[in-house]
């Protein structure tokens, strides 16, 4: 795809409709190595795990949420009323609601206005921690709520379930590899719209184009993906609101 196949002679097994983590494990594959449900063992030192639990405690007395932001990396919000509609909810569930993300421009100015809209006591650590130490923070949390292909990943490493936003790339392709139970995506009705096709049919990964995508997912569906985390790994601790 990349240009690769000018260097090379041999190729692995083609994977109909794969996600791509498992187009990576075509390569164990083709050279023999069994290969089981990935496991990652990602390597937090001591001392940013100290500084992480600092940053989010005593602050957070309660079961952790975070809601990352995407900051430089080019991934597209959502709508501000969503994030903050969404943090009312997780306060609500009982959640202590953290905003994450880097320092940007973009992710500080919705942060901020997240904060004077919501109704929830957010957290606000938009900018305020290193890479390892939010990757602590992920681990430390119950849940992850993002459209930043970066959290999502990470929060994934860690073992936190997530819920993500979809409505440019195929989800079935690039979801959090554990939590694709939980996206919540417009992308196969933009898709087919645009290319005239449902997604299936087209070349497997194509990206959907437009501004203001991510509208169209709406609130409700997130609570819905929400509940279910809850009800299939914390169904004892939470009394799910509707």
């Amino acid at each position: 795809k990349a240009g690769q196949w000018l260097f090379t002679n041999h190729k692995i097994s083609a994977k109909a409709h794969a996600h791509l983590m498992d187009d990576y494990t075509g390569f164990a594959q083709t050279l023999g190595i069994a290969v089981d449900e990935p496991e990652w063992h990602m390597p937090i030192s001591e001392i940013d795990e100290q500084r992480a639990q600092k940053i989010l405690f005593p602050n957070a007395q309660q079961p952790v949420a975070v809601i990352s932001l995407a900051g430089n990396n080019g991934t597209p919000h959502w709508h501000v009323k969503g994030y903050v509609q969404t943090a009312d909810y997780l306060e609500q569930l009982g959640f202590c609601v953290v905003l994450c993300s880097d320092s940007s421009m973009v992710a500080t100015q919705l942060a901020e206005s997240i904060c004077q809209q919501s109704q929830a006591s957010v957290l606000n650590l938009v900018g305020k921690t290193s890479i390892k130490q939010l990757l602590v923070i992920f681990k430390l949390a119950h849940i992850t709520f993002s459209s930043s292909r970066d959290s999502i990943h990470m929060s994934t490493t860690v073992g936190t379930p997530v819920v993500g936003l979809y409505a440019f790339n195929n989800p079935r392709k690039v979801a959090p590899y554990s939590s694709q139970k939980y996206i919540v995506s417009c992308y196969e009705q933009v898709i087919e719209e645009q290319k005239g096709k449902p997604y299936a049919e087209l070349a497997w990964g194509v990206q959907a184009k437009g501004k203001n995508l991510m509208d169209r997912l709406t609130v409700e569906e997130v609570k819905s993906k929400i509940n279910l985390v809850l009800e299939d790994f914390y169904s004892v601790e939470f009394n799910l609101k509707s």
